[in-house]
């Protein structure tokens, strides 16, 4: 039944799967999140020539371990934040869990080995830079940042690259209050630039010709996806706004 046909992808991709709906009720905004980073999946996919429906797949379960502690990620959070109360070690235990939670989740639903390989392997061995920089505040001396990294493993095939890289171009650009062509393209820049600074991509067979075609494919969706939009005036019609 994990015979990957065109079929059985746009099956696990339905909104109406378990996962996937479970998602949407428990985890909006990481949906949200999702539903964008399998457009620019596929995008990439289609222009490196690699499974494009395979590669929007990937996106929508990259996430998915996420369920098991929706409210300590950002784009679920309604103004109350959890990580305030909790130590920066144990916030980093959190967040880097949702890869392997993933993963078993995945399994655990019987889904596509794929699906589980990429869900644990979207971050590699990336630093979760916002608590290590956190706890350095409470910290005398130097603190390994192996403590506050992914553990892996890094990207193995080029989807999972691709997964890495349209979830966090899609999560930096959101951040930005200028959205221009230009802005957008740093921030795709600065993110890829970030994951080769620590060696991501040495364990798959992407490209620098690869990576380069991401890039702008990256750049020119979102650029479209969060496009400036015109202010339109008010209208007073018959004496009222």
């Amino acid at each position: 039944f994990n015979v990957l046909t065109d079929y059985r992808l746009s099956e696990i991709t339905d909104h109406k799967s378990t996962l996937i709906k479970m998602l949407i009720q428990q985890a909006p905004g990481t949906f949200n999140h999702s539903l964008v980073v399998s457009t620019l999946a596929e995008s990439c996919a289609n222009a490196i020539g690699e499974n494009a429906l395979l590669a929007r797949a990937c996106a929508y379960y990259h996430d998915i371990g996420k369920l098991k502690n929706p409210e300590f990620f950002t784009e679920n959070q309604q103004g109350y934040n959890p990580h305030n109360e909790l130590s920066p070690e144990l916030s980093t235990d959190i967040i880097r869990a949702h890869a392997k939670d993933g993963y078993d989740l995945i399994r655990k639903y019987h889904l596509p080995q794929i699906l589980a390989d990429v869900a644990l392997q979207h971050h590699g061995t990336l630093p979760i830079r916002f608590f290590y920089a956190k706890a350095q505040k409470f910290t005398e001396g130097d603190l390994d940042i192996a403590n506050f990294s992914y553990p892996g493993p890094k990207p193995q095939t080029k989807l999972a690259a691709i997964i890495m890289l349209a979830d966090g171009c899609e999560a930096k650009v959101r951040t930005l209050p200028d959205r221009s062509h230009a802005k957008v393209d740093a921030a795709v820049r600065e993110i890829i630039e970030e994951r080769m600074d620590f060696d991501q991509f040495s364990e798959c067979e992407l490209t620098m010709k690869d990576i380069d075609i991401i890039r702008r494919t990256i750049t020119n969706a979102l650029a479209g996806v969060y496009h400036d939009r015109v202010e339109y005036p008010k209208l007073r019609i018959g004496g009222k706004h």
